[in-house]
């Protein structure tokens, strides 16, 4: 297992990790949450000021293991607006908690952005640093493309 912060992968997003599920190097697997006889497991991702549930699954084609990020994971691209070209570095933190620093891509190179500044949408379904909504407490909604709804 990793230890604390230790890098887990990167990689530059593709059409499909942009879109629908991230697939996770499988070289990694050593460095992620075991299992245990299940197909699935949730763990937490830190970006910016916010956590983002997603799923990391286990699918199998022929002896081949397959190993990705799905549920959720259309989610937390959406919401902090990553797009296929950006690259993703994952950095072990917990048992089941990572940190995302993330390069946008802008025109064919990448700007160095790594989640140290607030994420520019918040999750609803987690609890979160509200700092950056209104003074009353109400921000800006907006849906994301699975239709769950992120915080200006």
């Amino acid at each position: 297992m990793a230890s604390p912060n230790t890098k887990v992968f990167s990689k530059t997003l593709s059409k499909t990790d942009a879109k629908k599920r991230l697939a996770i190097p499988t070289k990694s697997m050593d460095s992620l949450p075991s299992f245990n006889r299940n197909h699935a497991i949730e763990i937490d991702l830190i970006y910016g000021s916010s956590t983002w549930p997603v799923q990391y699954t286990i699918s199998k084609n022929g002896s081949n293991k397959r190993p990705s990020f799905t549920s959720g994971w259309p989610t937390f691209v959406a919401c902090n607006g990553l797009e296929r070209g950006d690259k993703i570095s994952l950095y072990k933190v917990g048992s089941s908690l990572y940190r995302v620093e993330v390069d946008k891509a802008v025109d064919g190179s990448p700007s160095n952005q790594h989640g140290a500044r607030p994420s520019p949408l918040l999750p609803l379904n987690r609890e979160t640093n509200l700092s950056g909504l209104a003074a009353d407490g109400a921000g800006t909604s907006q849906l994301d493309a699975g239709g769950e709804a992120c915080y200006k």
